[in-house]
């Protein structure tokens, strides 16, 4: 290093203490001149000095519970559930809630943290974007069939999560009724499909409540031709298609289209919002659709 000493520690004055202390630690000359001055860090200041820690460090994550580091499972995709944290960690685990999507697909904070986590460093950390893919189809001896798809992207550097819902009935209205009945999963934290009761604060989809009224009597039908529509208080944009078969039952599609930031913090209000449940949250103004088009019309990174 040829700088005068007299401006390193100038330099050093003016750099906030996280900056300071890793610029001490790059090398020996460097902490010999900026002394310890910097220590010891807390609260904020400790957050982002870990922050600029975890850049070099692949196979750890800073933990945003406790400050600290962890290890992680490379395959820590949405099958996992919470990740697999260490026993002496296992209390983290438990104060950021997770957000279901479907069937069988649970996503955290860490997950989306640790995907973006290799987008933002080096392919080297984090996990795969594709870990969050996923498609299964289930079908039963009575007829019905559900397949379900999960399709990650990153676009602008936040993730975007696109899922399809597949249901299919070869009997009548009134058996595909009764099932759209008793299937209990969220579109969103704020939406959920199946048949509501007055004491619960979480509305069903619109769509679905039309599918059960208007088709009351095995004579009627009802269809419904896939208008894009949002949800109020989080980042959700979906379709509902529902088509009468007649002889050949009924078929019902879902799509969703979710924004779920950037994965920098769990307080991130767009991740918050999808996390808070309906009672908590204040309505989101926005242009329905706008999720959709942003997936769909935007090449992101899709692995």
């Amino acid at each position: 290093m040829t700088l005068p000493v007299e401006l390193v520690q100038m330099v050093a004055e003016f750099l906030p203490a996280s900056d300071k202390a890793a610029l001490a630690l790059s090398c020996h000359r460097l902490y010999y001149i900026i002394g310890r001055s910097w220590s010891p860090l807390e609260g904020e200041d400790k957050k982002a000095f870990l922050t600029i820690l975890q850049k070099d460090l692949p196979d750890l994550y800073l933990c945003q519970a406790c400050v600290q580091f962890h290890g992680f499972p490379k395959d820590a995709g949405p099958r996992n559930g919470i990740l697999d944290f260490s026993k002496p960690n296992t209390a983290c685990k438990l104060k950021y809630r997770m957000s279901g999507f479907g069937h069988d697909y649970y996503m955290s904070f860490y997950q989306i943290h640790l995907v973006m986590n290799r987008h933002f460093f080096w392919p080297t950390h984090g996990i795969p974007l594709n870990a969050l893919a996923k498609a299964h189809t289930f079908t039963w001896p009575s007829g019905f069939t559900i397949k379900e798809a999960w399709r990650p992207k990153i676009l602008g550097n936040e993730l975007f999560l696109a899922v399809t819902y597949h249901f299919y009935h070869k009997d009548g209205n009134r058996n595909m009724r009764k099932y759209i009945d008793g299937q209990i999963f969220d579109i969103c934290r704020h939406l959920r499909t199946d048949y509501v009761r007055p004491w619960r604060s979480t509305p069903r989809v619109p769509e679905l409540v039309g599918c059960r009224l208007e088709g009351d009597s095995d004579s009627n039908s009802y269809e419904c031709y896939g208008e894009t529509n949002y949800c109020r208080f989080c980042l959700t944009d979906y379709e509902v298609i529902i088509r009468d078969l007649g002889v050949k039952g009924w078929w019902i599609v879902i799509n969703t289209w979710h924004q779920l930031g950037s994965g920098r913090t769990p307080h991130d209000p767009i991740w918050m919002s999808f996390i808070q449940p309906t009672f908590r949250c204040k309505p989101v103004l926005r242009e329905p659709g706008s999720i959709r088009r942003t997936y769909e019309n935007a090449e992101g990174f899709l692995s």
